[in-house]
């Protein structure tokens, strides 16, 4: 498909706001396997920039719900960023920097498999 996006580096003002803004306008727009990067996320702990450890502005605080999401299988809570977490399919942080892939987003299925008993015979 013309026009996607394949690699979003989002290296602008550093403000908690902003990022949570940028990210929820430019990931629907990054194509299918592509991927968007956050950096200097240090900034999350500078009131400066909107963050603070442990504030509710944090921009890790909004990625939590981003995991609560891509977990959405196995507790019964309702999506809270559907627009990001339905095509997110991994998270990565590192040190100051958060890597988001997108891709198919699938229930995961669980099947049992019946190992026969071994035979005694040699």
């Amino acid at each position: 498909m013309g026009g996607e996006i394949d690699i979003v580096l989002d290296d602008g003002s550093n403000r908690m706001k902003d990022i949570k803004v940028t990210l929820e306008h430019l990931f629907p727009q990054v194509s299918r396997s592509g991927i968007y990067t956050v950096g200097d996320l240090h900034t999350a702990y500078w009131r400066t920039f909107g963050g603070g450890y442990w504030k509710r502005g944090n921009f890790f605080n909004y990625v939590r719900f981003l995991i609560d999401d891509l977990h959405r299988w196995y507790h019964i809570h309702q999506a809270k960023c559907a627009a990001i977490s339905d095509t997110c399919s991994a998270i990565h942080i590192h040190d100051s920097i958060c890597v988001f892939e997108k891709g198919p987003v699938t229930r995961p299925t669980h099947s049992l498999v019946q190992v026969p008993p071994q035979s005694n015979a040699q």
